[in-house]
């Protein structure tokens, strides 16, 4: 019993040893082991290490406790057959030496047929020993006792057998179910947990991918929310069967709908009768209004629906794939207002275009139809307008007279005619503007290299251009100048008369005296001559 302790106690060594090494090979590798938490991975580690316990205890322990019982089971029927042997000898030898003679033979012959024995000896009924045989214990051993009674004797034979054999059958067993308890582990708790930690793994990963798809649905559901509502129109969405999907507040807004009123599932004739009540609708028949609206349900259309405070809406109706209806209602009041100012400005605009027609057409005719040439210079002098006269005056083409052309060009165009000589382009222009220095009106007159005779006259604008008309007098001049010459001449003969005498006597008078002054009267038809008296500086001819 005692050898069975102490190959138990070296076990229970053996083991605590081994389980502080794995122990701390987990706690390195692994994290503790939460024994409360009713979760799989706790299960199957209780699971893992009592299988590993169960594999790596109870087998050796099992074999062990069978070897010990088998072994003192021996060690009895030793020690009663040896016991049966002394009986024998005692009862055929009775001499002076019996006792060590029988006790001899016999317990070298119970050590002889097994070598487990190691001892073997005799007491008497007190307990003191009458005979030894064996050796020193090396290993734990086991004792089996047997009665001796033959008359003139009692005692017991004592049997010790060694469990050297029965330790090292253990030890082997219990290294076996050592290493088979390590694979129990592996496969009861490393590999079901490992498999359970990948399987956690693929599961959090899918959880992680739910929750940023959550995430993303919910912040497509916001940027959703925050475009339909903030829409400029009001927004309904209507399933297949007329009941409401979803609006937006401006919808509701717009007819003072409740958020009860415009729930989920709320029917297209409910939202009307509730809208009906809020007094939007100046209606008598409403059940034709709103079967109006609802009959053609899934039809594309557009209306315009005037409500009764005055509100102008635009109501546009798609279908949807399934067999729904998207509706939407926009405020077009103030568009309608600003459509209508636009019109009226727009037929405003219209009469002043057909004014303004009308007056350019008066201009056209009034350029076209002027008896001096017009044209009208920017500030850059540049041509703005020019009546058909002005070219017909100067020789210009159309092309050369184009809105845009320079002066300095004009004046080169009059130069290369022939029309302009002794004098530059360049010359001409500031010849013009030196005329109208000071921003303040001019006329000259011009004559031509035909012998025609053109009166200008400018006139400065407020925006630093002019406008300049062109008159052609060269008739006018011929006509002074005929007149002048049928003043100075006798009508019959041609010849000077006494005005022309008198006239250029009164110039050689003047350019004589040096600018004094002279006066001569002179009468041809009375041969008669008047000399007044002349001053004390005046000389007399």
């Amino acid at each position: 019993m005692r050898a069975f302790q102490e190959m138990a106690r070296r076990l229970q060594v053996a083991f605590r040893a081994q389980l502080g090494a794995w122990t701390r090979h987990r706690a390195v590798v692994e994290p503790p082991i939460n024994w409360t938490a009713p979760s799989l991975r706790v299960l199957l580690r209780r699971l893992g290490i009592t299988v590993t316990l169960v594999t790596i205890v109870l087998p050796p322990v099992g074999y062990a406790s069978l070897d010990m019982r088998e072994l003192r089971k021996r060690a009895t029927e030793y020690a009663s057959l040896g016991a049966r042997q002394v009986e024998v000898q005692l009862i055929k030898h009775r001499g002076e030496n019996w006792l060590n003679e029988v006790s001899t033979n016999v317990l070298y012959g119970m050590r002889k047929a097994d070598g487990a024995v190691v001892a073997s000896w005799l007491t008497d009924k007190s307990g003191a020993a009458l005979m030894f045989n064996g050796e020193k214990a090396v290993w734990p051993e086991v004792r089996g006792i047997a009665t001796i009674k033959v008359d003139g004797f009692d005692g017991y034979f004592h049997i010790a057998v060694s469990t050297r054999e029965v330790c090292l059958e253990v030890l082997w067993v219990s290294v076996f179910f050592l290493l088979l308890g390590v694979a129990a582990h592996r496969c009861f708790t490393r590999w079901p947990i490992a498999a359970l930690d990948a399987a956690s793994r693929v599961l959090e990963e899918n959880q992680q991918a739910l929750q940023q798809q959550k995430a993303e649905l919910e912040l497509h559901n916001m940027r959703f929310d925050a475009a339909l509502n903030n829409m400029a129109q009001g927004l309904a969405m209507f399933d297949s069967g007329q009941g409401l999907i979803i609006c937006n507040k401006l919808y509701a807004a717009m007819y003072g709908l409740t958020p009860e009123q415009v729930k989920p599932g709320t029917t297209v004739r409910q939202i009307f009768d509730y809208r009906l009540a809020n007094g939007h609708y100046h209606i008598k028949d409403t059940d034709s209004f709103v079967g109006a609206w609802t009959d053609s349900f899934g039809a594309r259309s557009s209306r315009i629906q005037e409500l009764a405070d005055g509100r102008i809406i635009n109501v546009s109706r798609r279908q949807t794939p399934d067999g729904g209806r998207l509706v939407t209602h926009e405020d077009i009041t103030e568009r309608q207002r600003l459509n209508a100012q636009v019109e009226r400005q727009n037929e405003l605009l219209r009469q002043q275009e057909e004014k303004l027609r009308v007056q350019n057409l008066q201009l056209d005719a009034a350029l076209g139809n002027m008896a001096q040439g017009l044209a009208m210079f920017d500030k850059e002098l540049r041509i703005v307008i020019a009546n058909d006269r002005y070219a017909q005056i100067y020789g210009f083409t159309p092309e050369q007279m184009a809105p845009g052309t320079t002066l300095h060009a004009l004046f080169d165009h009059s130069i290369a005619k022939g029309d302009v000589v002794g004098r530059t382009a360049d010359e001409g222009v500031r010849s013009l503007q030196q005329r109208v220095t000071g921003h303040k009106p001019a006329q000259y007159v011009t004559r031509l290299r035909n012998e025609r005779t053109i009166s200008v006259s400018i006139q400065p604008m407020a925006d630093g251009g002019y406008v300049t008309t062109h008159e052609d007098v060269t008739d006018a001049r011929r006509a002074e100048d005929q007149i002048a010459h049928m003043a100075m001449h006798d009508a019959l003969t041609d010849l000077p008369n006494r005005l022309l005498l008198r006239t250029r006597l009164d110039k050689a008078c003047g350019k004589a005296t040096g600018g004094w002054l002279c006066s001569c009267s002179t009468s041809i038809g009375s041969r008669r001559s008047t000399t007044p008296s002349a001053t004390p500086s005046a000389m007399r001819c």
